[in-house]
């Protein structure tokens, strides 16, 4: 049986709300990660370095990501030349909302390799049960949810700059001098969601990372590293 945690001596410990079950059985995730070995560009990286893989191990785990709903509304300022050279401005106001944004709640696997298999649909959830565990271990988040708000507050921001920078002048022109955002409503979730970490051992003893996406077995590679960049 597996170990669950349930409460820490500071009972500040959050249990998962809801978990997306695996799809992807073993054999199809060690099929996608073959895949991924053999495509052209990693041929082609073996010209010039040893990157066949001598040993290999394959985990199901589930990781923890919080799941954010997001509303905020985004505000413009142009600024429009009169006739009479004197200038005034002109205001408007949008609202933006952002569903399901979910944020990888560890440091190991690396987030950036997490995000790019990050396209769960997350109407599968099911409600939590420790009996989910059952078979697959789960890991503990290591990134608290005032970190993470934070993170996604930062990056939906930058979204929205860009998504209004980058469209067409509306209706009364002018030139866009100002783009502010104020959140009007967070929630969250933390949910347990599958995947499949592979580790390659290479024959010059290089490390490399896989993950496949436990729902839909989509699948990546991280770089290969020396195993002292592991243990540091």
């Amino acid at each position: 049986s597996q170990h669950i945690i349930v409460q820490d001596a500071l009972n500040s410990f959050r249990q998962p709300d809801s978990i997306i079950p695996f799809s992807i059985t073993q054999e199809q995730a060690d099929e996608a990660i073959q895949a991924r070995l053999f495509q052209r560009w990693e041929r082609f990286k073996g010209n010039f370095i040893n990157n066949k893989v001598k040993q290999a191990t394959l985990t199901g785990t589930y990781l923890p990501f919080w799941v954010f709903d997001v509303t905020l509304d985004v505000n413009l300022t142009y600024k429009q030349d009169m006739e009479n050279y004197s200038q005034s401005s002109r205001k408007e106001s949008h609202a933006e909302s952002f569903w399901n944004y979910a944020f990888p709640a560890v440091l190991s696997p690396a987030p950036r390799l997490i995000e790019k298999i990050n396209d769960y649909d997350l109407s599968k959830r099911q409600v939590y049960e420790t009996s989910a565990l059952a078979r697959y271990p789960a890991e503990i988040y290591r990134v608290d949810f005032d970190k993470a708000s934070l993170e996604v507050r930062g990056r939906i921001r930058q979204a929205v700059t860009k998504k209004y920078k980058n469209r067409p002048t509306s209706y009364g022109g002018g030139d866009l001098v100002n783009i502010w955002s104020t959140m009007r409503q967070m929630e969250f979730q933390l949910v347990l969601l599958p995947v499949w970490v592979a580790t390659l051992i290479e024959d010059d003893d290089d490390i490399r990372i896989g993950l496949v996406n436990g729902q839909t077995g989509d699948a990546v590679l991280g770089k290969a590293r020396k195993p002292d960049k592991y243990r540091n």
